[in-house]
């Protein structure tokens, strides 16, 4: 009965041994199923950082050589307009203050010699521009 015993003991601990055997190799692959899971995940997620750098460089360079240059001559276009429209503006404020001047200048003179001749007295204009 004791050997009956040995070898049952022996069977049941081979046993054990085979099923353990067999856990083992399930945990082995289920890891590998994983870990190529993960490779793949993160093979694609490298990818994708690659595709939207790419595409901001890209929309960089786009910005950079195309919009921006058009956007400044347009602000350049719009400023030298501005900057005519004021000149033309001052010009003409200034010919008319340089006319009034002159009038004035010459009023002053004519009322100057008539008032020196006693000829008539003359009321001086407070135009302003």
């Amino acid at each position: 009965m004791l050997t009956e015993a040995k070898e049952e003991l022996h069977k049941y601990e081979k046993q054990v041994e085979k099923e353990y055997t067999e856990l083992s190799k399930s945990i082995m692959m289920r890891y590998h199923e994983e870990q190529v899971w993960s490779d793949k995940i993160r093979s694609a997620s490298t990818y994708g950082t690659i595709a939207l750098m790419t595409l901001n460089i890209i929309l960089f360079i786009c910005v950079q050589t195309i919009f921006e240059p058009r956007k400044r001559q347009k602000l350049a276009e719009k400023f030298e307009e501005l900057l005519i429209k004021k000149l033309d503006k001052n010009e003409e404020t200034g010919i008319f203050q340089q006319l009034y001047h002159k009038y004035e200048r010459m009023d002053e003179k004519i009322s100057k010699l008539l008032t020196d001749n006693n000829l008539y007295p003359i009321k001086k204009h407070n135009e302003s521009i």
